[in-house]
């Protein structure tokens, strides 16, 4: 029951999140005035100040949920890959950026499909180009049954150019970039509310 409230939590923030405007609706504090770097990356848990804004909302955090969802599978005798790497890795380990693409989707649909692969990625984009910061870049993000070590994984429903020139300009020009369009066709549905107790305080079924 845990996961589903979890699963729940972090689909009902995205779709909270969708159709924000490039600011993600969060207003610069007064000590950013008059500075473009408006916007945040992390890595090994320090903040370094970029521009574009790039949004980091705590309930989207992809390490958080992950372990949350590892400890309750735990909890019930099943095991449970992390979506990421718990070995950190380097800067100069960064070789390439894997950049996914599904124009016609939204992001709460592509996280969907990501929570049920149990994978993980390190930026998503909307359509109107907002950048959400999901997972710190110290660690690899799963893909299939893999943890690319030198891999940044970007999935977008908008442009995601910006996206890229971001972590080109603080991660270094010579980074390869390879572009996957994605086909959601077989959306996963989202989780279903866990029932909703009586009057007596019970849930169906259980008295």
């Amino acid at each position: 029951m845990t996961a589903v409230v979890v699963s729940l939590t972090l689909v009902a923030t995205l779709g909270a999140c969708e159709g924000r405007g490039d600011d993600g609706g969060k207003k610069a504090s007064a000590a950013n005035v008059g500075d473009k770097r408006l916007g945040v990356l992390r890595f090994d848990d320090k903040m370094t100040r970029v521009a574009p804004m790039v949004i980091h909302e705590p309930r989207m955090d992809l390490r958080t949920y992950c372990l949350n969802l590892r400890d309750t599978a735990k909890k019930q005798g099943k095991e449970m890959p992390l979506c990421f790497e718990e070995k950190k890795r380097a800067r100069n380990e960064l070789k390439t950026i894997r950049v996914e693409t599904a124009p016609k989707a939204k992001i709460g649909q592509m996280m969907k499909m990501l929570m049920a692969q149990n994978e993980g990625a390190h930026f998503v984009v909307d359509e109107t180009q907002t950048i959400y910061q999901v997972l710190d870049l110290t660690h690899a993000a799963r893909r299939g049954t893999a943890y690319p070590r030198g891999e940044v994984r970007v999935i977008s429903v908008g442009d995601a150019e910006p996206t890229v020139k971001l972590i080109t300009e603080n991660f270094g020009s010579s980074l390869k970039i390879t572009r996957h369009k994605l086909k959601p066709t077989s959306i996963p549905a989202a989780p279903k509310a866990p029932p909703k107790p009586d009057k007596h305080g019970a849930e169906p079924g259980h008295h």
